[in-house]
């Protein structure tokens, strides 16, 4: 992968409950907290070769956000999943279906497990 990458854990002690652990779930919760941001989002689009889960554009700005989010199992299993999810926005060119202004891209894949999660952020230019 080309591009600056950043790893961050981040826990949700005081936000969710334990028992709200599936991805479908987690998605929610991140359309809901951007979307409450004032941000415009395409949830479950399909650009490129699938379907993303989140992306943000800014086209007066020519960036853009892509997110990709997994559920891992164990604690353990957060990192390797946050890489998956880069590596599947990657993989399946989901930029490429961003609108012609967009120069910069910030690509996030999040691992949840629980109350804590893993964000692997990787910044790319176009």
């Amino acid at each position: 992968m080309a591009g600056r990458l950043s790893c961050y854990f981040i826990n949700l002690y005081s936000t969710i409950s334990y028992f709200d652990s599936a991805e479908n779930y987690y998605h929610g919760f991140m359309t809901g907290l951007i979307r409450g941001a004032g941000l415009s989002i395409c949830s479950n689009g399909e650009p490129g070769l699938g379907r993303t889960d989140i992306v943000i554009e800014d086209p007066l700005n020519r960036r853009a956000i892509i997110i990709e989010l997994k559920y891992a199992r164990k604690p353990e299993e957060m990192e390797d999943k946050a890489e998956e999810a880069l590596k599947q926005i990657e993989e399946r060119k989901y930029a490429k279906g961003l609108g012609w202004r967009i120069k910069k891209v910030m690509n996030y894949g999040i691992a949840f497990w629980k109350k804590e999660s893993c964000v692997k952020a990787l910044e790319t230019t176009r």
